[in-house]
């Protein structure tokens, strides 16, 4: 007697695969009620990529509704020691950087009123002016003499020096032509052109800038300084030089200045004004542009002058550093405002 075969699992498994098969192949339009008797046995095989999709999906969605609501964020960060303490420590960086910029800028201000008031100084309290700051933002980085020259006429050639700025202000409006520019206490140059927020400042050393100024002789009090002045001798009627001490109440010394791309000249002064080197240029004063007696330079050499003894030339070095200006102040007097 023949034994009948014994059901197992794989007969189980194989006769629900060959169904799957069946269900999805052989059927793929009708028999939608047998597909409808079979679907509990057979959808986890036959349609098994669907449910693993279904599965993730649900579970991202419930990963990522959980962070999209306000109160689970407090709740996950709350027990998420890591997380918390890395965005403790951005929001703390973004705090300090805030503070670092409100600093530096305080700062800024603080260094403008210290200008400022020392430009108000230097011009004079009596002196009706608006003291406008800029910054200067056409400075060349390198030597003045490897690079090129930069002036409102004339043309350049390689190896000139820099003799202009520049600048950048504060104000939506140009500035006035020809009004002066200090840094720190001492004149560096003057507007000659301008537009909104910028300013085009000629120094003192650009061969195109020519101006009046005096020469204040320094009294030292260890030790007497010789001039001579003219005096008419009463006996021939003749115009003599006599020699004495120089006193604080000599009067300075007119000159007229010209840039020389490195530092300023003047025309032949006369030499018996005994000018040394570490007297003083200040402005004149009768240009309205400036007041009487704000520094320019100081004289660093006199050098005489061969086909005419009785002068001199001066060479004079402009009393602010040229070649490192950040910070400036234009001089507007309230008579040539108009800008």
């Amino acid at each position: 007697m023949a034994r009948t075969p014994r059901l197992t699992r794989d007969h189980l498994l194989k006769g629900v695969l060959c169904l799957s098969v069946i269900s999805c192949f052989a059927w793929p339009r009708g028999f939608e009620r047998p597909r409808a008797v079979l679907a509990p046995i057979l959808a986890p095989l036959s349609h098994g990529g669907a449910y693993v999709a279904a599965t993730v999906k649900r579970n991202l969605t419930d990963l990522i509704g959980g962070v999209a609501d306000e109160q689970a964020l407090r709740d996950a960060l709350a027990g998420n020691e890591p997380l918390r303490r890395q965005l403790s420590e951005h929001i703390n960086d973004a705090l300090l950087r805030r503070v670092v910029a409100q600093e530096q800028l305080l700062a800024k201000y603080q260094r403008q009123m210290v200008e400022l008031s020392n430009a108000r100084r230097a011009v004079g309290e009596g002196f009706p002016c608006m003291l406008l700051p800029a910054s200067v933002i056409g400075a060349s980085p390198t030597a003045f003499g490897h690079t090129r020259l930069l002036r409102p006429a004339g043309p350049a050639a390689a190896g000139e020096y820099v003799t202009t700025r520049e600048l950048l202000t504060d104000r939506p409006t140009a500035i006035p032509e020809q009004v002066a520019v200090l840094s720190a206490s001492s004149v560096i140059g003057r507007i000659v052109s301008g537009g909104a927020w910028t300013a085009h400042v000629q120094l003192v050393i650009d061969p195109d800038f020519h101006m009046r100024a005096y020469v204040v002789r320094v009294v030292y009090e260890d030790r007497e300084r010789l001039i001579r002045i003219e005096e008419v001798d009463p006996d021939s009627g003749r115009t003599v030089l006599r020699e004495r001490a120089l006193t604080v109440y000599d009067p300075p010394i007119p000159v007229n200045l010209t840039g020389s791309g490195a530092a300023m000249t003047s025309a032949p002064a006369p030499a018996h004004h005994a000018i040394e080197p570490g007297d003083f240029i200040v402005t004149m004063g009768d240009d309205g542009w400036l007041p009487l007696q704000v520094t320019i330079g100081v004289v660093e050499r006199v050098v005489d002058l061969a086909d005419s003894p009785k002068h001199v030339a001066l060479e004079i070095a402009p009393a602010a550093d040229l070649s490192s200006l950040r910070s400036v102040i234009v001089v507007v007097p309230l008579a040539r405002r108009g800008g």
